[in-house]
């Protein structure tokens, strides 16, 4: 007959062990057919494959922890270990670990061929010898067995389900789960492994038809941690590969589950602060869908439910412009080329606004879970308010250089107006005395066009002014009743004013001229934006701001003021909104409109530490809101004004 090839896994650089393979010293005896692997990852997979006749393995680059598991994996595979000869803590740990067949180096680190080639033989050999087929004795059944963990409980049984062999361990553990005095020659049926004597038994039929089966098993009347067992039962073939026995490996499992627990239980706690930490937390896939998400970021985006936004991915949720930065940190966590991400990016709330987060991304990994390998944790904290203060003091310094810069030009120009101005009057008294009527129409025209020059030149002056001018304690609803028939003949026929003005209003501090000068001109810019008419309401009420409360994150907390003016006009695109508040931007054309109307708008209600908003959408009309910083006191009765100071 001719004999197998035996299949030998090698594990490390053995070139001795090439060079007895290469010059073929097993071939006639003992063919082999070697497999090398060069990692122990490659190599925790290979030993899986129960093909493999025989293990080498070079413990020296890789250590003790390499033959313990595969020994926890494979106890009843036969193996070689290589060590040197520094190396005898690990080859007593090795005997403890049950491995009997050893090589070492010499001190030059060079292995002695011949006594590799020996140890090889040796196993080879007794793999070689099959079992008598009719009688197998246990002696001979053993040299399959006799490389195992002898502190492991191991069993043989035959295919009339007898017992052929057991070690000491498995008589103790037979005594001490069904009270049995294990012998040779016993049925299976008494000491069933694996659950009832029919699963049992079971187990062992599909073992003896040729495969490997794997069970946990729980022990109830072991102490705690020896209860927990892993029992392989593995086939024995002869060399015609007809399986002639089965050989039981029971493996105590106690610890591994005990770390399992440990791992699930930091997990738990691991997740339950996700769910409980008030910061948005989410986990991302490398697909870039969410897998997880807690109440904080459901919140923070505006939806019910968290798992609502396990539907959408992470591209729906971020600013299209901040795409390309969050996908290059992400790659660079997915692929293991960076530990963490830090960056700012915004997020689309599902009402449609723009929230911006300071971004922290790392991956989750070592957690012992295997579904959260290869994702990331994606940790957001809310920065809204400071951008959008920052904005509001980009804006603030930007107007105030240009109002600077206007009012130097305007004061200048305003001399060179009052120049013209009087020497045109001069003309007209003369032309007048003259009799000459058709110059005189002429100089009035000047006149008026220079009038018409200085009142823009006033409105840049007031544009640039630095101060709050005389602030005074004044009740909103009053000034407006005050300024309510001024108002109405700005707006002209076709437009109806309408007032809506709450009751026990808060006091505001603030130049009675300048608050007139808001009304005026946010009621003309109304009013220009108005072409088929419609109407016009100013509402007035009190609004108190808690803590990141909506609907404007960079408000501060405290008690308003609330002036709105909302028109039924064509509306604005968020383009036109955007640059609403720039000095010299306008929509009217040049013939109507000098861009200067909403920026002193905003100058003035920021110079007076208030807030101003926009929302309005094409062919919906337009309002503006006005938050007006409630006075600690009453409005004044008389006219002493405050002293000046900058909010």
């Amino acid at each position: 007959m001719k004999q197998r090839d035996f299949k030998v896994l090698v594990l490390g650089s053995l070139p001795e062990a090439d060079d007895l393979f290469e010059r073929g010293v097993f071939k006639d005896e003992y063919p082999c057919e070697p497999v090398r692997v060069e990692n122990p990852e490659e190599f925790g997979r290979a030993v899986r494959e129960p093909t493999f006749d025989l293990i080498l393995i070079d413990v020296e680059p890789h250590g003790i922890n390499v033959l313990r598991s595969v020994l926890d994996e494979r106890p009843m595979r036969p193996m070689i270990m290589v060590a040197d000869a520094a190396q005898g803590d690990v080859i007593l740990e090795a005997k403890r670990l049950g491995l009997e067949r050893y090589v070492m180096r010499l001190s030059d680190d060079v292995l002695n061929a011949d006594l590799l080639a020996e140890e090889m033989v040796f196993i080879l050999q007794r793999l070689s010898e099959p079992p008598s087929m009719e009688h197998p004795t246990v002696e001979e059944l053993f040299r399959f067995a006799q490389y195992h963990n002898v502190r492991q409980p191991f069993f043989v049984i035959d295919r009339n389900h007898r017992l052929l062999y057991t070690n000491a361990s498995g008589k103790a553990l037979v005594k001490a789960v069904h009270d049995h005095d294990l012998r040779e020659g016993d049925q299976y049926d008494r000491f069933p492994l694996t659950g009832s004597t029919q699963e049992s038994t079971s187990h062992l039929n599909e073992a003896l038809g040729g495969s490997e089966v794997e069970i946990e098993h729980t022990y109830e009347r072991l102490v705690k941690n020896d209860r927990h067992r892993e029992v392989f039962y593995q086939p024995v073939h002869d060399t015609t590969g007809a399986v002639v026995a089965v050989s039981i490996a029971c493996k105590n499992i106690g610890l591994r589950l005990q770390a399992q627990q440990k791992v699930e239980r930091q997990e738990q706690a691991l997740w339950s602060f996700f769910e409980l930490v008030p910061l948005p937390l989410k986990v991302v896939g490398p697909d870039l869908r969410i897998h997880r998400a807690n109440a904080a970021l459901a919140d923070f985006l505006g939806y019910d439910d968290p798992d609502e936004l396990q539907r959408v991915t992470l591209d729906s949720l971020l600013h299209p412009d901040d795409l390309g930065e969050a996908h290059l940190a992400l790659n660079g966590l997915f692929e293991e080329t960076s530990s963490y991400a830090h960056f700012e990016c915004r997020y689309q709330h599902l009402n449609g606004e723009t929230v911006w987060v300071n971004q922290i991304d790392f991956p989750l990994r070592g957690l012992g879970d295997e579904e959260s390998e290869g994702l990331v944790l994606a940790l957001s904290v809310d920065i809204t308010r400071q951008k959008q203060a920052e904005q509001r003091a980009a804006q603030s310094e930007r107007l105030r250089a240009i109002g600077e810069l206007a009012a130097g030009v305007a004061h200048d120009f305003n001399n060179v107006l009052s120049i013209v101005k009087t020497y045109s009057q001069l003309i007209h008294a003369k032309l007048e005395q003259e009799g000459d009527h058709e110059y005189v129409g002429f100089t009035n025209k000047i006149v008026g066009a220079v009038d018409r020059a200085m009142a823009l030149t006033g409105q840049l002056l007031t544009f640039g002014q630095e101060d709050e001018g005389d602030k005074a304690r004044l009740d909103l609803n009053t000034r407006i009743h005050e300024i309510s028939a001024l108002l109405e003949r700005n707006l002209g026929e076709g437009v109806d004013l309408k007032l809506e003005l709450a009751a026990d209003l808060p006091a505001i501090e603030i130049d009675p001229s300048q608050l007139d000068q808001v009304l005026t001109n946010l009621v003309i810019n109304a009013r220009d934006a108005m072409n088929a008419g419609g109407s016009l309401v100013l509402r007035t009420r009190q609004e108190s701001k808690g803590e990141d409360l909506p609907p404007h994150p960079d408000l501060p907390t405290g008690d308003y003021a609330l002036l709105e003016v909302e028109d039924e006009g064509e509306g604005m695109d968020e383009q036109t909104q955007r640059k609403i508040f720039e000095p010299f931007f306008t929509t009217k054309g040049r013939s109507r409109g000098t861009g200067l109307g909403l920026a002193t708008v905003y100058r003035i209600v920021d110079r007076n530490g208030g807030y101003i908003y926009v929302d309005s959408e094409l062919g919906c009309g337009t309002t503006f809101t006005i938050y007006f910083p409630a006075s600690e006191t009453g409005p004044d009765t008389g006219s002493d004004d405050l002293p000046s100071k900058k909010a």
